[in-house]
């Protein structure tokens, strides 16, 4: 497991699990029409957002592209003309090979592509309030950064320290996660089912999440984005 002793900084995490948490209780991740409208979108959460041109690679040549700074960050938006081939070209891609419709995908190892309605988006990088936050938007995503995101911790396990904090009634920015390892939970219920409860017999990959506060221990599973947590009887 992996230690760690400093204080969480929550920064924009914290902002894209609360967005986060909005759009699931509102309609969950839609398909979107156009690239406008997930800008919109991502504006109405309160996301800066620019926009400009950018050459797309070889497997959408048909769609129109744009570059764009979301919250400074650089994230790719392809909008094609019909839903169906988006459909296509998700079905079609290869993570190992890290190809899309037998041709290349043209960026590195740190790749989180999205694919929702008539919209791919693609970025690089570890940024996991941004993930969280696109996420939240489009749905899980096709591929995933080979790097842990950072800021400072993969979105799961903030999302595991403020459902502790709040289930303690308890400022999160006093919680310190005292270590954290990836798991594989048997089912949906994350390895903490309860009395009676039926759970989906699905292999669930996620997170343990050790934390502290004061003389306070708990720990929490996870799935693999935090969208789902659970806390340790007990803790």
């Amino acid at each position: 497991m992996t230690q760690v002793t400093r204080r969480l900084r929550l920064g924009s995490v914290l902002w894209a699990l609360a967005v986060l948490a909005g759009a699931c209780r509102a309609t969950g991740p839609q398909g979107y029409g156009s690239a406008e409208a997930l800008a919109r979108a991502l504006r109405d959460a309160g996301a800066a957002v620019e926009q400009g041109d950018v050459t797309p690679p070889a497997a959408f040549a048909e769609a129109s592209a744009q570059a764009w700074q979301v919250n400074g960050s650089p994230v790719s938006i392809y909008e094609f003309a019909e839903e169906s081939r988006v459909h296509e070209l998700s079905a079609g891609i290869d993570r190992q090979a890290r190809t899309m419709a037998g041709l290349p995908l043209p960026w590195s190892e740190q790749l989180s592509l999205w694919a929702s309605g008539r919209v791919v988006v693609a970025y690089e990088g570890t940024d996991g309030g941004l993930i969280l936050l696109l996420s939240g938007l489009l749905g899980d995503p096709l591929t995933v950064p080979s790097e842990l995101p950072q800021d400072p911790y993969p979105p799961a396990i903030t999302a595991a320290l403020l459902a502790w904090a709040e289930s303690l009634g308890i400022d999160p920015a006093t919680v310190e996660v005292v270590g954290y390892a990836p798991a594989e939970w048997a089912s949906s219920c994350l390895g903490l089912a309860q009395a009676g409860e039926a759970c989906a017999d699905v292999i669930t990959p996620g997170w343990v999440v050790d934390l502290r506060s004061g003389d306070q221990n708990g720990t929490a599973h996870t799935d693999d984005l935090g969208l789902r947590v659970r806390l340790a009887p007990g803790g």
